[in-house]
């Protein structure tokens, strides 16, 4: 349904676009989106034999299908069907950047309310499957013990939108404190409600259990106060606030990977992100398809990752994008990274009141 959803949504904003009715995308995010939804098309297109044999695991399963008298593979893709269903999962994303990038201002400001208000909600769900017992119908997932999960599978998903609400939430309340004007009148409940919300994310996050979102929230917690400080008039406050951002950044992450003991800690995740790009070199330079990670990486790895439950990602996007789109994913990973640092440097070159909006 969001899927098919999707299509009408992309459509007003492809329409609001071609009439300059709302701002245009900044090429790279353009080339970005661009880029992701053409990989899986080009995946579906058929090759010559020549380039759909290319790589060490395609030669082998092309001799392998000879054997057998089967018909030679003639996609990048060795999944069509898969690779189909993850174009049609990238829709539902694009049609939200989209609306979300045409809307107002002061929408734009509400829909960050409306996203903070669905992580409190969320919050709460956890805290009352904490105290639910396993059979309960508030936990949907009876095989596992309760966690604080809320709307998620995943309790570190529940602590990547704990981590949004707390940035957005550090920004109001920095544009608060940093310029005195806005603390008139109505903005005293809403400074009140991000402190409120800045708190409970900070004391939630590690009842997780999300290492990473412990240390993304230091982080970005306070490169958001850091970058209100050129809102202050005087030189002296403004570099205090800039070095005890530094040095609240550093303490924190270290405290935290003490904290987490993330050095001792042997999981399974770097393991698994080993073997993805062991997998992901022999499926190069076309890749496995996208979409098709599961059946790809049990077929291939080693015994030792085999589970009673199927491993549904590597866990580390830049492996399983190598293995599923091959060497189409290096552009698209530079365009990601181009558009986050081009998005950057023109909210930096945006004047100081309307940086901190």
């Amino acid at each position: 349904l969001l899927q098919l959803a999707a299509l009408p949504c992309l459509a007003w904003v492809a329409w609001q676009h071609l009439n300059q009715y709302t701002a245009a995308w900044p090429w790279p995010w353009k080339a970005l989106a661009i880029t992701l939804l053409a990989i899986p098309l080009l995946q579906l297109i058929p090759l010559p034999d020549s380039l759909a044999a290319m790589g060490e695991a395609r030669t082998l399963l092309h001799t392998d299908l000879a054997t057998f008298g089967a018909p030679a593979a003639t996609q990048a893709t060795l999944d069509a069907h898969a690779t189909r269903g993850a174009l049609h999962l990238l829709l539902p994303a694009l049609a939200v950047f989209g609306l979300t990038a045409a809307l107002p201002f002061a929408q734009r400001r509400q829909l960050a309310w409306a996203i903070i208000g669905l992580a409190m909600a969320s919050l709460l769900l956890g805290i009352l499957q904490l105290g639910a017992p396993q059979e309960s119908a508030l936990n949907p997932y009876p095989q596992w013990r309760p966690a604080m999960n809320g709307f998620f599978a995943n309790p570190n998903h529940q602590a990547t939108l704990l981590v949004l609400a707390g940035v957005l939430a550090a920004g109001w309340l920095a544009t608060g404190m940093v310029r005195p004007e806005r603390r008139q009148g109505s903005r005293i409940p809403g400074l009140v409600a991000a402190a409120a919300v800045l708190v409970l994310a900070m004391g939630a996050l590690p009842l997780t259990g999300s290492r990473a979102g412990v240390i993304l929230f230091v982080i970005a917690v306070t490169a958001t106060v850091a970058a209100h400080a050129s809102l202050l008039q005087r030189a002296r406050p403004r570099r205090a606030l800039l070095a005890a951002s530094a040095g609240v950044a550093g303490l924190g992450v270290f405290a935290a990977m003490r904290w987490m003991q993330v050095e001792a800690v042997r999981e399974l995740r770097g393991p698994m992100r080993e073997a993805t790009l062991e997998v992901a070199g022999a499926h190069a330079p076309l890749g496995s398809g996208m979409g098709s990670f599961v059946p790809v990486f049990e077929q291939a790895t080693a015994h030792q990752l085999l589970m009673p439950n199927y491993v549904n990602h590597a866990h580390n996007e830049y492996a399983q994008w190598l293995l599923e789109a091959g060497w189409l994913a290096l552009p698209a990973m530079a365009l990601g990274a181009w558009a986050l640092i081009s998005a950057g440097r023109a909210l930096l070159r945006l004047p100081p009141p309307a940086r901190s909006a």
